[in-house]
C-alpha cells in the first residue's frame, strides 16, 4: 500500500479556532498497483501533544485531517499512518503567515 501526501494550508470554508490552530493534511491511500483504497483509516497525529484526527478514505482513495496546532508546532513532525505502514511529515508552516 503506497501512501500518498500533500500538506495545504487552512481551508477557505472550515470555520472552527483561530487561523493558528489550523493545519491541514490531505493526500490519497493507493495500492501497489496504483488503484484507490476506499474506506481506510487514516490516523494523522501530532505526537508531542497527543492530538490526532482519525479519518477515512473516499471512493478516490483520498482524505483530509484538520490538526489543531499553535504557532509555536511548526517544524514538528506529524504522523499519518494507513495500516501498518506510518509516514512522518513535518508541521511546514510560517506562523506568520
Amino acid at each position: 500500500m503506497t501512501v500518498g501526501l500533500a500538506v495545504m494550508g487552512p481551508a477557505p470554508a472550515w470555520a472552527t479556532h483561530e487561523v493558528e490552530h489550523r493545519f491541514v493534511v490531505s493526500g490519497a491511500v493507493h495500492a501497489a498497483d496504483g488503484s484507490p483504497r476506499a474506506d481506510q483509516k487514516v490516523i494523522v497525529a501530532h505526537p508531542r501533544t497527543q492530538i490526532s484526527e482519525t479519518v477515512f478514505t473516499d471512493r478516490n482513495g483520498s482524505y483530509s485531517a484538520l490538526l489543531h496546532l499553535h504557532d509555536s508546532d511548526a517544524g514538528d513532525p506529524v504522523t499519518v499512518t494507513v495500516g501498518e505502514e506510518v509516514k512522518t511529515i513535518k508541521a511546514a508552516f510560517t506562523p506568520a503567515d
